[in-house]
Parts: C-alpha cells; structure tokens; sequence
C-alpha cells in the first residue's frame, strides 16, 4: 500500500518518490497484471484531454501538481487510473475528509496495467465500513480467467504431542500402541529384499494411526486479545459512524469522534493486557527451563515471522516470480550446495591400533538407551515419527525398532524413507532474493537417528 508525499510537499521528495516506485514497477514481469494503489495524496481531476489512455472522464474536482505526476507516470508505464473510468455518484468516489469535515477529495487511487484493464469491473467507495480513519475504504473488483493449476500440496502436519504431558492420555497412547504392536507379531517374511521395507511400513502405520486417535494433530491458532468489551466499542463506533454521514451534523462528528476515542484506548488496554500475559507467561517457561517456550514467545512479542518467503533471483540475476520456476531454482541450489565433488585423495589413516568393533545386532537395551537420548520438541522427517512418540512408551518402541534393525543388520539394506530428507530453508541476513542468504536444514527421520546413535 503506497502513500506518497502530499500536495505541499518539496519537488525534491516528491520525485525521489517517484524514483522509487519507477524502480519497483520496472522490476515487474512484463506480462503479470500490476496493481499500483494507495494513498496517492493526487487529484486528477475530470479533464482527461490528451490522457485518454491513462484516464476516465469519471474523476473528481481540478487536477494538482501531485495529479499531473501521477498522470505523467500513468502514461509511461501503460497504466490506467480505475476511479475515473467508472461512473458514480460523487460520495462513492470521494475517498478523502479533511479534519475540519469540510474538504473532501479524491486523492486514493488504485491502478492497473492497460493490457488488463478489461480485468478490473469496478471502483468505488463504501463509506460505511468503519476503519477508524479519515480515509474512506476503497474496494476494487478484480475478474481473471486463468487457467487450472494443480492443486497445492497441503500443509505439512505435526502430532499434538503435548498433549502426552497428561498421564490419561500418555497411558491411554501406550495401552493403544500395544494393541496395535500385535499386527507386527504376525508379519510373515516376504521375501528377503522386502522385509525390511514391509517392517518398516508397518512401524510407521502403527504409530500413525495411533497419534492421529489418540493425539490429533496440533492446530495453528493465533491468540485472541481484544477483549469483548472492546468489540463492543467497535460496534459503537461503527453506528456512530452511520448516524455522521446521514446527519452531517456537529454533534453527530463529536460523537463518532469520541466513540473512536474510546476504542482506541480500550484497544491499547487489550494489547498492554495481552503483552503483560506473555511475558509472565515467558518467566514462568523460563523457571521450567523451557527454552523453547521462552524464544517462541519472545517472537510473538517482537512481531517477527521467520518463516518469510520472497522471490528469488536465478543466477543471471532474474527475479523469478513464477512458483515452478522458484522450486527448480531451489533445487538447484541444494545440487549444489549439498552434492559437493569428493576430494582427489581422501584421507585414510591407518588406526595406531587394533579396535575391538561389536559387529552384533543392536540389542534391546542398546536401543531404548538410544531413545531416551534423543531430543524432544524435533521436526519429524518424511514419516511424520517424533521423538516423544517414542518415548511415551520406550518398551514398546524398543522392541519394534529392535525387530527392524536386527533385519537391516541382517540383509545389509535399509527403508527407503531412511534416503530421503525434507529441506526447509530458513532466512539469513541480507538480500533474501539471493538464495546464497538462506540456510537449508534437511529433517531426516527419527528412527534413523536412533540407528544412526547406536552405530556411533
């Protein structure tokens, strides 16, 4: 959303403005639709003589300085003002009111490339939705034919496994888990290069299925502050709001102004409220020793999102604003960066002395030590498998993994899930089109690390 300079404003800012968001629309694809809207501070006017392709005849008042700029860089760059081009009353295109109540303009605009102007259906002002501003809302519709896309991979999903810190539902995972442990008792061989496969699939159904019963998967959910008093206040405002542009009368603009008033204090009270509870909430992970509680919060508190996501550039330099071609892009840095050559001469140094090496099958002790070893609140790799499932009833998981690597052991091959990883990246500082300023972390499954510490 742009806001430019208003009216009054020096040249020399207005046209580094300018500047700036030449740069931004050069740097878009030819063919994509662009929007260009916000707060323009611009009049246009209706006159649209010698603009016909930038504008309508549907504009409001006399075009100023601010306008004659946004015109000049309308026509350069093939763009159409879409608030002139539609006929309205003027209260539907008026999108401005001074402070004092008397001055009303059309300053908000939004824009659109020539080549899809037939896109864009309508323009107008709802002065009736109350946003607590002297802007009034401006909505645009927008109709695109496009052609079908497959459909998108959903959201990946992760166990609720907190809620194993109940007893009930901790005893109730193992007492499940155990029933279904019976369906890998009777597993017959299949062949000696499937039985590893078979096992393991069969490892993975078992706790699967009893997470997603027992368990569920947990939900993404952002906290509700605002209070319902304050909701409330909002509604007031909202109807104070109607009342001010029926009536038009002074004490019909007092009232709007102090119910707004009131909602913005009551809003600030909410957000104190709100802070105040995560930071006790902060403290009392820090005493449990929950780290990981205490940095998740500290995010909510400072705003920030790490999981951003920007287009990136291809090694010409080439912004890739197209999804297939920003995942090949993607693929082709981490050939790179992960599938680095072999050195020329690999080091081998001979042992100073004879080591005794168990070459014997992991034991069941060996594995349940390894599991308790491992570390909770872990992202799960391609078979969704955490550590806490393992550990809500390490006999059990002992037994079935000892089962699985006494056959690997045995016919010297391992699950094909075990080769496979899911890369996530994860932004560094810098340009966050160059996919150099991203770190890739690659999950690999639980199981695997289990076998993995046993052989180390």
């Amino acid at each position: 959303m742009l806001i430019a300079p208003t009216n009054e404003a020096e040249d020399d800012v207005k046209d580094d403005w300018y500047e700036q968001l030449q740069r931004a629309v050069s740097g878009t694809p030819q063919h994509d639709m662009t929007l260009v809207m916000g707060d323009l501070n611009a009049k246009v006017g209706s006159d649209n003589e010698g603009r016909e392709s930038a504008m309508g005849r549907h504009g409001c008042g006399n075009i100023n300085d601010n306008g004659e700029r946004l015109v000049d860089f309308c026509l350069s760059n093939r763009l159409v003002i879409g608030g002139t081009i539609f006929p309205h009353k003027n209260i539907h295109k008026l999108t401005w009111n001074s402070p004092d109540g008397y001055t009303i303009n059309q300053i908000d605009h939004v824009m659109i490339n020539k080549k899809w102007q037939r896109s864009l259906l309508d323009v107008r002002v709802y002065r009736g939705a109350d946003v607590g501003s002297d802007h009034h809302l401006v909505i645009s519709k927008i109709r695109l034919k496009l052609r079908a896309t497959p459909p998108t991979k959903k959201r990946r999903k992760v166990f609720d496994t907190y809620k194993l810190h109940t007893p009930e539902i901790r005893h109730e995972f193992a007492l499940e888990l155990r029933n279904r442990f019976q369906a890998l008792e009777n597993l017959e061989d299949e062949g000696e290069q499937d039985i590893v496969e078979t096992t393991w699939n069969t490892i993975t159904k078992v706790y699967s299925e009893t997470a997603e019963k027992i368990l569920g998967y947990r939900k993404r959910k952002d906290k509700e502050w605002i209070s319902p008093e304050t909701w409330k206040k909002i509604e007031e405002r909202k109807t104070a709001k109607g009342k001010m542009l029926n009536t038009k009368s002074q004490r019909a603009k007092d009232t709007y102004r102090n119910k707004d008033k009131e909602f913005k204090r009551s809003a600030r009270r909410d957000k104190r409220a709100y802070v105040e509870e995560l930071a006790c909430e902060a403290e009392r992970a820090a005493t449990r020793g929950e780290l990981s509680a205490v940095y998740r919060i500290t995010k909510t508190l400072c705003n920030k999102n790490s999981a951003c996501s920007a287009p990136v550039k291809d090694k010409q330099g080439r912004l890739l604003t197209n999804e297939q071609e920003q995942a090949e892009r993607w693929a082709q840095h981490f050939e790179e960066v992960l599938n680095r050559p072999e050195p020329d001469e690999p080091a081998d140094p001979a042992p100073s002395e004879d080591i005794t090496i168990n070459t014997d099958p992991p034991s069941l002790e060996e594995v349940e030590t390894a599991i308790k070893a491992m570390k909770n609140r872990k992202a799960p790799g391609i078979d969704a498998i955490q550590a806490e499932l393992l550990k809500a009833d390490c006999a059990t998981a002992a037994l079935l993994l000892t089962d699985l690597f006494a056959k690997i052991w045995e016919h010297e091959a391992i699950p094909q899930d075990w080769s496979k990883g899911l890369i996530f990246k994860i932004p560094k500082k810098g340009d966050l089109s160059n996919c150099n300023n991203w770190r890739g972390i690659t999950l690999l499954s639980i199981p695997s690390k289990v076998f993995c510490r046993i052989l180390l």
